[in-house]
């Protein structure tokens, strides 16, 4: 995001706390409200996180460390006086007995150290291994206070504010964990148990499958849809989503819980809550980094989100003593997790076909939440991934998600390997078509790391891949032609190739196939398909390169081949007589600057293909494909390179590609010194290291808009 990774030295929010002046701290203390404010509204009205967890905490402690330096500037609605989200629903508001607290977070052993030494100062105790801790899993999920009346539940409602919240009672009585009435009979007249709300990773799996099947947008994670799913206006509906709920502690009457924390866990237990666990009494602060390594151990294994452990003083007369903040309970505090990795168990290894014929191992894990995201399954590269790291079935493994990089494996944990583990065998034959496999021999004698199926058109995965390519944005950009209709009209031969796509209307009525009446279709739907597919028979020269889906040719390459060639009849002329070395047609192409010698060959077997060049002679038929000049000397950012990594958050990656072309500069995938610019969003991958080595320069989001805007 902008605030983490912008490097330009003019910018306030690139200067260290320490460094700041106090002018500069208080225009960084109004702009850090805002941001936080517009995040925390999307987080706890839209159940929608739009950065990290990881980030935000990092905005958070910007704020906090500079309030500290500069006590004076704190800002009315500086977000360490704020909990939660102001309420702005159709549900009616209902006030807290006592206040609803968020806990304060900290990062590392030093954070810790530093928190309990502060603890034991407000204590006046000499030594830390004085105090008893409990520690608990954080359960990422949905906050919540049930009011008790003789036992009976009365209200249930969100945090809200801190201060109030939004009514809930019915959804909140048909959530698993929460008892209609309590197990015990001496209970305060009233009584506040709070706890969160979650959804366990089973029923958040079945229920973005069910929300799938009904055609209607999927959940990005368990806390998200926990949140949907808890503010429903028909309990209903909520009770079908299988919502559970942890207790872990209490507002009024808290003089039932006059003990320790330790005997008030028990005691909630007694009166009907189910715990978040596994907890710990810990008696020194080894003991909490023990159970704080413990839980990042388990955390895969266990059936809901977690994102830290809490830390809470077990002596209810020292919580008492110590007190609270506005925001935070001084007696208690959150060890965050790290976001970016996780372990988990590889279930199976399945082969996915691409396009070009390559076969990508996939790992289908056991579900784990990492950075926020339920994750599934994980790439394995190819075949000589799988070898090098000796990656089998049923091995526990550590995975990594980082930014826009797909989830990876980055190593088996061997002391937990099997006994029977066997090795895992690439197949010898593609699964989709029973062709044999190959590894293509690269221009220094060795073989290509990637395996490939040999069936090439004959292989069902390779032609719908093609199929997708083809309509995809950057190609004829077809809408309303997604992979679930191309597999559609696949299943009724009526596309087999690029061509089918222009007769699919003729044939509507030839073959008196109604499409309006088929599944998932009706009337307007497919006249809105038919005028797209129509609208996209005029189309850019370039585009239509691209969109053959050749090796090797990106868009980029697509428009250097359109500039050279003018003319799509002239383009197949000379590509057809560059199949023999010796002409001049082949020296042109493998000469063209920036296509060279392995995109040259790469183009000339694909047309040298008698099937692929018949396919393409066919589909110009039904094309009315025009020349545009693409070339961009003299424009704006004319040659220069830039590199996108991270999630932008005002423009889709493919709309900043678009941007940064229309100035006249390339886009490429990968850092390297001819790079001028690396745009960073939030969640980097490597890229940004990489970039920093090379001394590239680095434009945050709203850097890069700027140098737009500039223009």
């Amino acid at each position: 995001m902008l605030v983490v990774m912008n490097t330009s030295p003019k910018k306030v929010y690139n200067i260290p706390v320490d460094k700041l002046s106090k002018i500069e701290a208080k225009k960084e203390l109004i702009r850090l409200a805002a941001l936080i404010s517009k995040y925390n509204s999307d987080y706890y009205k839209n159940n929608n996180s739009i950065i990290s967890d990881y980030e935000y905490d990092i905005l958070w402690k910007r704020n906090k460390l500079i309030e500290e330096r500069f006590p004076s500037l704190i800002q009315i609605n500086s977000p360490s006086l704020v909990v939660g989200s102001d309420i702005d629903t159709d549900f009616k508001k209902v006030k807290h007995l006592e206040p609803m607290l968020s806990l304060s977070n900290i990062f590392n052993k030093k954070d810790l150290d530093d928190y309990l030494t502060q603890v034991c100062k407000l204590l006046d105790l000499n030594n830390v291994d004085n105090l008893e801790i409990v520690a608990e899993p954080k359960i990422d999920g949905i906050s919540a206070s049930i009011l008790y009346k003789n036992g009976n539940l009365m209200i249930g409602s969100t945090r809200g504010n801190g201060f109030e919240g939004e009514d809930i009672t019915e959804n909140i009585k048909v959530v698993r964990g929460v008892p209609l009435k309590l197990g015990l009979r001496d209970c305060p007249e009233l009584m506040e148990i709070r706890g969160e709300v979650y959804m366990n990773h089973e029923d958040f799996i079945e229920l973005n499958k069910l929300q799938k099947k009904n055609g209607k947008p999927t959940y990005s994670n368990p806390r998200n849809s926990a949140s949907g799913s808890l503010r429903q206006l028909d309990s209903g509906v909520t009770a079908k989503r299988k919502l559970n709920f942890f207790a872990y502690t209490w507002g009024a009457s808290s003089n039932y819980f006059d003990t320790t924390q330790w005997e008030a866990r028990k005691k909630l237990g007694k009166l009907g809550f189910i715990l978040n666990e596994p907890s710990k009494l810990c008696k020194n602060p080894n003991q909490l980094i023990e159970y704080y390594n413990e839980i990042i151990e388990i955390r895969s294994s266990l059936n809901f989100d977690i994102d830290g452990v809490v830390y809470k003083l077990n002596q209810i007369d020292q919580q008492k003593k110590v007190g609270v903040r506005t925001r935070s309970p001084r007696w208690a505090v959150a060890h965050k997790l790290p976001a970016e990795k996780g372990i988990t168990v590889i279930e199976n290894i399945d082969i996915q076909v691409g396009r070009t014929g390559s076969m990508t191992p996939v790992a289908r894990l056991k579900p784990i939440n990492v950075g926020g995201v339920l994750i599934t399954n994980a790439t394995l590269h190819n075949y000589h991934e799988i070898q090098k790291k000796d990656i089998r079935v049923g091995d526990s493994v550590v995975i990594q998600r980082a930014g826009d990089v797909i989830p990876q494996v980055l190593n088996v944990i061997l002391s937990k390997r099997k006994k029977n583990s066997k090795k895992f065998n690439f197949p010898k034959k593609c699964p989709e078509c029973g062709s044999a496999t190959l590894s293509e021999t690269l221009s220094n004698g060795e073989l290509e790391k990637t395996v490939r199926c040999s069936g090439g058109i004959n292989c069902s995965s390779q032609v719908i891949e093609n199929l997708r390519h083809f309509v995809s944005i950057n190609a004829l950009n077809i809408e309303g032609l997604g992979e679930k209709q191309i597999r559609f009209f696949w299943k009724e031969g009526l596309i087999k190739d690029f061509k089918d796509i222009f007769l699919l209307e003729k044939n509507n009525y030839k073959i008196k196939f109604n499409l309006s009446n088929q599944p998932g279709w009706g009337k307007q739907s497919a006249i809105n398909l038919y005028n797209s597919i129509n609208k996209s028979k005029k189309v850019e020269m370039y585009r239509l390169i691209y969109a053959l889906g050749i090796r090797h040719v990106g868009v980029q390459t697509a428009k250097l081949l359109s500039d050279y060639y003018k003319d799509i009849s002239f383009f197949l002329k000379e590509v057809s007589l560059a199949s023999d070395k010796k002409t001049k047609s082949y020296i042109d192409i493998i000469s063209i600057d920036g296509v060279g010698p392995k995109i040259g060959n790469s183009v000339v077997n694909y047309f040298n293909n008698k099937q692929n060049f018949e396919l393409v002679k066919r589909l110009i038929d039904h094309l009315d494909i025009f020349y545009k000049f693409t070339n961009t000397s003299g424009l704006f950012l004319s040659d220069k390179v830039f590199v996108l990594t991270g999630s932008l958050s005002n423009m889709s990656r493919n709309q900043a590609k678009m941007s940064i072309e229309k100035l006249g500069a390339k886009v490429s995938g990968s850092i390297s010194p001819k790079v001028d610019y690396l745009v960073v969003g939030s969640s980097p991958g490597s890229k940004l290291n990489k970039a920093k080595q090379l001394n590239i320069k680095i434009l945050s989001e709203e850097d890069f808009l700027n140098l737009l805007q500039s223009n």
